[in-house]
């Protein structure tokens, strides 16, 4: 069972070094906090980070090639993170490339251009760059090709039991494909991997497992406010060609959230017209904590109709997802503002 895992990507005219240039691997054992600190990437390790090291007071700019942050999220919800994330102080920079990068005597100066746009480069300088811009399938140089198992750009090819190419040979974790294109690539989540290992333990044991759904596997951004998401964005459902219809509830309307603290946030449930919820999107308190409700709901093919018949207890962040619920059904409680 092949498991070699990933690697952090550096940019391709500067490596990390551990020292002004770090990706998420020095990032996690560094023992101080610079002042400043220039973060390549807008996705949820690059968020990740920008929101601890502002926690911890330094300053923050963050530069991300698309025109969005965390992209593979709701539109709604990627809007609201950044809106937040704002608020706290985290400078971006969306739509932009970097051209180059280079340590100085006080510590690293990039420069970044906006796409599309001529005229000189911007320069940012900071104390430490930290560089997420994704993880590379850790398959080079360890004898896979010359065993004859196939690659695809790098990852290793497996079909739904996750065998390789070559007879008795599986694989699982970040570098693996995922057998089914159409829904992106593969998820390199820790609850993936684990998931992906126990399902081939148990066909070697002689069960028969069913294949891993990788359409309802829940991922999570921990920063501050945290995001969660299972199943189908609105936006991923309409381009499938479905009819759908959406509901939120702001977390401002929850009294548990207001008792922590703020209401900052909202869930959102996406479900077929008449049908079942294919999606549920959530940026705000504990969100990470909520997404399981979800998982069950999507997995199961849940309608509205169902889901007002489950009581949430009262006072729980959870009332908020049960709220959507009841308002795809027609049956609005609270509403919210």
């Amino acid at each position: 069972l092949l498991a070699p895992g990933s690697y952090p990507r550096d940019l391709p005219f500067i490596s990390a070094d551990g020292d002004k240039v770090h990706n998420s691997n020095y990032g996690l054992i560094a023992d101080d906090i610079p002042s400043s600190i220039i973060i390549v990437g807008g996705n949820y390790i690059g968020l990740e980070f920008a929101s601890v090291y502002r926690s911890f007071g330094a300053e923050v700019h963050v530069v991300e090639m698309l025109d969005r942050i965390a992209p593979a999220e709701d539109l709604e919800v990627s809007k609201a993170l950044l809106k937040a994330l704002r608020s706290r102080g985290i400078e971006f920079h969306l739509g932009v490339s970097v051209t180059g990068a280079e340590t100085t005597d006080s510590g690293v100066e990039i420069a970044i251009s906006k796409d599309g746009e001529d005229g000189e480069d911007e320069k940012l300088t900071g104390d430490r760059m930290l560089v997420a811009v994704g993880r590379g399938p850790r398959t080079e140089g360890i004898g896979l090709e010359e065993a004859g198992i196939k690659l695809e750009k790098g990852f290793i090819s497996v079909d739904e039991t996750f065998k390789t190419s070559v007879e008795g040979v599986y694989a699982i974790g970040d570098a693996i494909t995922v057998p089914d294109a159409n829904w992106g690539p593969h998820p390199q989540l820790a609850h993936v991997a684990f998931i992906e290992g126990q399902n081939v333990a148990e066909r070697l044991a002689g069960q028969n497992p069913p294949p891993v759904d990788y359409r309802n596997i829940a991922h999570c951004i921990y920063c501050q406010p945290e995001v969660a998401s299972v199943g189908l964005t609105e936006q991923k459902a309409e381009e499938m060609g479905m009819d759908v219809v959406a509901k939120q509830y702001q977390f401002s309307a929850n009294a548990r959230a207001q008792m922590l603290g703020g209401g900052q946030g909202f869930v959102k449930t996406v479900a077929q017209e008449d049908g079942a919820v294919v999606g549920v999107h959530i940026v705000g308190p504990r969100a990470s904590d909520l997404i399981s409700e979800a998982m069950l709901v999507t997995s199961w093919e849940a309608y509205p109709a169902e889901l007002v018949e489950i009581i949430h207890p009262h006072p729980t962040l959870s009332e908020a997802i049960g709220e959507t619920f009841m308002e795809l059904a027609g049956k609005p409680l609270h509403g919210s503002p």
